[in-house]
């Protein structure tokens, strides 16, 4: 099996499904590929039972309150325009190392939040009760309407803690770390 196949069904067992954006970009390093060996790669994932799809599947959410809410995905590209824009959002507080500003950030992937110092990027925990009083007015991607504030408590069946905002008409819900840009995207 070519190494970038191998690579490719690495992330597709990962990620438990890839886009075709996906395998495009496993194979944008080989420009010597045919049209056979993206077959080849996409029989591979097929056998595996790796879907590819055009869009990025939604998620199931498991609230502990009982309900099903549905995660919107947005795609990748869409993701990392926003993270690019000159806006940031303030953190809930002052920095005790500088007395400067927070901002809010993606600390590490799977959806880590810190209030991180404007001025040396020292990280400090977003405590609940702060994330709730953000002030932010999160769209749902659906009917428009505000989202409201929540701590997603399960995920795919998983235990998380993510801070995230909800619709309760739509059923669906957006992490606050797909809104927000990394440090390192930002200093």
């Amino acid at each position: 099996m070519k190494h970038w196949i191998a690579d490719c069904l690495r992330f597709g067992k990962a990620k438990g499904f890839l886009t075709y954006t996906d395998v495009n970009r496993f194979a944008v390093g080989n420009p010597e590929l045919s049209a056979e060996e993206i077959d080849e790669c996409l029989l591979v994932l097929e056998e595996e039972n790796i879907e590819v799809t055009s869009e990025e599947p939604i998620q199931q959410l498991d609230m502990t309150k009982g309900s099903r809410e549905i995660y919107h995905k947005f795609p990748i590209d869409l993701i990392e325009g926003w993270k690019g824009y000159p806006v940031r959002l303030l953190g809930p507080r002052m920095s005790e190392c500088h007395g400067e500003p927070t901002l809010l950030v993606q600390s590490m992937p799977g959806g880590f939040v810190t209030a991180n110092c404007s001025a040396c990027g020292k990280k400090y925990t977003l405590k609940e009760h702060e994330f709730r009083r953000l002030q932010l007015w999160i769209s749902c991607p659906r009917c428009k309407r505000q989202m409201s504030p929540d701590r997603l408590s399960r995920i795919n069946s998983q235990a998380s803690g993510n801070y995230g905002y909800v619709c309760s008409k739509c059923q669906i819900y957006v992490l606050l770390t797909d809104l927000l840009p990394r440090w390192e995207d930002i200093v």
